[in-house]
């Protein structure tokens, strides 16, 4: 609570719109970014009964969200019966991330039950949102970035060696177009 209460003042001042989400870390198999910034205990991947009473906790107490995290880095997404068990206990959008690194997994989260999963910005983002487009053809696919084209992270070692121009090595938003996903390009600020 002491980087809520310290940021309070700021995000007051900024009138910026504030979503009241309820954050559920779950083990994802490794010690994650988040497990070693806030000093927290991610709840086992084995107690679903837990993240279930965890998640009706928070709607009760006015959360508007709840967000089941494995965590950056996670070697495990959250797992399909947790999720599924959640979204059967709660009436607000279920938020689902971490270690959804692969088609499968993504397909396997909004199956059992994610209104929204959260992947990444960077280039696993956009791949994620063409692999999305073709599984559900159907669904309005958005893609929110603050910038136009990324830096392609695993080509950046070549940059100074066979590339002429960093611009060689970015990613644009033209994949995107090409898929019927919608881009804006801008900061989230608030979810209606």
């Amino acid at each position: 609570i002491g980087n809520h209460v310290a940021s309070a003042p700021v995000i007051k001042e900024s009138g910026m719109e504030v979503i009241p989400t309820g954050y559920i870390l779950i083990d994802g198999g490794t010690t994650t970014s988040v497990e070693y910034m806030s000093q927290t205990q991610p709840i086992p991947a084995t107690k679903t009964d837990i993240a279930v009473a965890t998640a009706m906790a928070g709607e009760m107490l006015g959360q508007k969200l709840i967000y089941l995290e494995g965590g950056s880095g996670a070697q495990n997404p959250v797992p399909e019966d947790m999720i599924s068990a959640v979204k059967e206990n709660i009436s607000i959008p279920l938020i689902v991330g971490g270690g959804l690194n692969t088609k499968e997994k993504v397909k396997d989260a909004c199956q059992a039950g994610a209104d929204i999963i959260v992947v990444g910005g960077g280039p696993a983002g956009v791949i994620s949102a063409i692999t999305a487009r073709r599984y559900y053809p159907d669904k309005s696919i958005l893609v929110i970035k603050n910038i136009t084209s990324d830096c392609i992270p695993c080509g950046i070692p070549y940059m100074f060696r066979s590339l002429k121009n960093p611009d060689d090595n970015k990613m644009s938003l033209d994949a995107l177009k090409k898929n019927d996903i919608k881009i804006v390009v801008d900061e989230v600020v608030r979810i209606d």
